[in-house]
C-alpha cells in the first residue's frame, strides 16, 4: 500500500527533501493522533441517531448504543437532555484504558426508566467503568446497581427510586455476591441520593447506598430520605471505607453487619468522619459477623432516634449538633455546609480522608479534617495549582 506521505528523493534537492520529509511525518503523526483521539471520544444527545457514527458531529441517540458500542479507553459525552431508557452496560475497560461515560454538564443528562418491578435505571456488569454526572430516576427498584469490579460512580444525582412493596433496592446498590470471583474495588463518590423507597424507617430493605462486595469505598455523598439505611453494608462488605459522609433524614444512618449464613465475614473496615443527623432510628448500627481490625471513629451523631446501637467499638464521637447552614431536610433549599462554629470542624480523622470534598474543593493535608461531605477549608483546584 502507498503511504500519503510518500517523497521521491532527487539529489539537487536534498536538503528541500529533508524538510519536506520532516513537514510530512508531523502531519502524519497529527492526522493519525487526530484519528486515535475521535475513536476514543464518542458522543450521545436527544438529537441524534443511533445508525451515526457516534462522533461529535453525528452523535447516537441513546447511551444504550454507546453502552454496546464501546470498547477500552473510550469515553462517552452524553449532552443534555432526557433519555427515556434503562441502560445495560456490559462492556469491561482495562486498568491503563478505562471506559467513562460523562454527563458533559453535571445533572442535565437525565435517564428515566420506566422499567418497574426489579429494574434497574443503570445496571453495569462491566469492569474499569466511570459513571460521572448524571441525573438517574426511574420506576424500578434500583436507581444504579453494579455487579463490575474497580468502578466508580461520581457525582450522579440518584433520586425517586420507589422500589415499591418494600422491594430490596436502592440508590446505588453492589450486586453479584453469587459470582465467583466476587466483583470488588468499587468507588462511590460524591453522589446525591435522595428519596428511595417509601416513608423514612417504614422499610428495612430499600437504602441509599448498600455496599455488599469487598472493598468498597464510599466517600463525600450526600444521602437523605431512604426508608432504609442511609449507607448498609452488608454480604461480604470486608475491608470497605465509609468516609466523611453528611446522612440525614433516613430510616438509619449507617448499618454495618456481614451475611453470616452465607459465610461473610467483615475485617478491616472503616466508619469515620461521618455526619449521621435525625435519621429515624439509630444514627450509626453495628450488628454482627465482625473480625479484626475494623474501626468506627471521629463520627459526629445528633437527633437520631438513638444515636449509636450494636456491639463495635467507636472512639472520637462527636454528639452535638452539627449546625449546618441550613438545615432543611432537603439538599434543594437547605445548605449542609458547616456553619464557622459548627463541631464538626477540625474534628475528623486523618485516616483514609479523600482528597477532595463533595464540591470538589481540595482537602489540606497535614491539616485538621473536617467531619461530613463538606470542608470548610478546602481550596479549588484553581487555587492549588496556583
Amino acid at each position: 500500500m502507498s503511504s500519503p506521505c510518500r517523497i521521491r528523493f532527487w539529489p539537487k534537492l536534498r536538503c528541500a527533501t529533508v524538510l519536506a520529509t520532516f513537514v510530512c511525518a508531523v502531519l502524519c503523526v497529527n492526522n493519525a493522533s487526530a484519528s486515535n483521539s475521535s475513536a476514543l471520544e464518542k458522543f450521545v444527545s436527544p438529537d441524534g441517531s443511533d445508525q451515526a457514527d457516534g462522533s461529535a458531529p453525528h452523535p447516537w441517540r441513546t447511551i444504550q448504543h454507546a453502552a454496546d458500542s464501546v470498547s477500552p479507553g473510550v469515553t462517552v459525552h452524553v449532552s443534555p437532555g432526557t433519555y427515556v431508557e434503562s441502560v445495560q452496560s456490559k462492556v469491561s475497560g482495562v486498568p491503563p484504558a478505562r471506559i467513562r461515560f460523562v454527563s458533559d454538564v453535571k445533572w442535565a443528562a437525565k435517564i428515566v426508566s420506566v422499567q418497574g418491578g426489579d429494574g434497574a435505571t443503570w445496571l453495569n456488569s462491566g469492569s474499569y467503568v466511570d459513571i460521572e454526572g448524571f441525573d438517574i430516576t426511574g420506576l424500578g427498584a434500583y436507581g444504579f446497581k453494579n455487579i463490575g469490579s474497580y468502578d466508580r460512580l461520581i457525582g450522579n444525582h440518584v433520586h425517586n427510586i420507589p422500589a415499591s412493596n418494600c422491594a430490596s433496592g436502592g440508590g446505588l446498590v453492589e450486586g453479584g455476591y453469587s459470582l465467583v470471583p466476587l466483583p470488588s474495588h468499587n468507588s462511590y463518590i460524591s453522589n446525591l441520593v435522595h428519596d428511595i423507597g417509601g416513608a423514612p424507617g417504614a422499610c428495612n430493605q430499600t437504602h441509599g447506598i448498600y455496599l455488599g462486595l469487598p472493598h468498597a469505598i464510599a466517600y463525600n455523598n450526600i444521602v437523605y430520605n431512604s426508608t432504609g439505611r442511609g449507607i448498609q453494608l452488608y454480604h461480604a462488605s470486608t475491608d470497605s471505607k465509609v468516609v466523611n459522609n453528611t446522612i440525614f433524614g433516613n430510616g438509619q444512618g449507617i448499618v454495618i453487619n456481614a451475611d453470616v449464613k452465607a459465610g461473610y465475614m467483615i475485617n478491616n473496615s472503616l466508619i469515620a468522619n461521618n455526619i449521621c443527623y435525625k435519621n429515624v432510628t439509630y444514627g450509626i448500627y453495628s450488628g454482627h459477623g465482625f473480625g479484626a481490625g475494623n474501626q468506627i471513629a471521629n463520627n459526629l451523631v445528633f437527633g437520631n432516634g438513638k444515636d449509636w446501637g450494636g456491639g463495635l467499638p467507636h472512639s472520637a464521637d462527636v454528639v452535638s449538633d452539627p449546625r449546618f447552614v441550613k438545615p432543611t431536610g432537603s439538599y434543594f433549599g437547605g445548605d449542609y455546609h458547616l456553619q464557622p462554629n459548627s463541631p464538626a470542624i477540625a474534628r475528623g480523622a486523618t485516616r483514609e480522608v479523600p482528597p477532595d470534598d463533595f464540591d470538589g474543593g481540595i482537602r489540606p493535608t497535614g491539616k485538621p479534617i473536617d467531619i461530613g461531605a463538606y470542608q470548610t477549608t478546602a481550596t479549588s483546584a484553581l487555587k492549588r495549582e496556583q
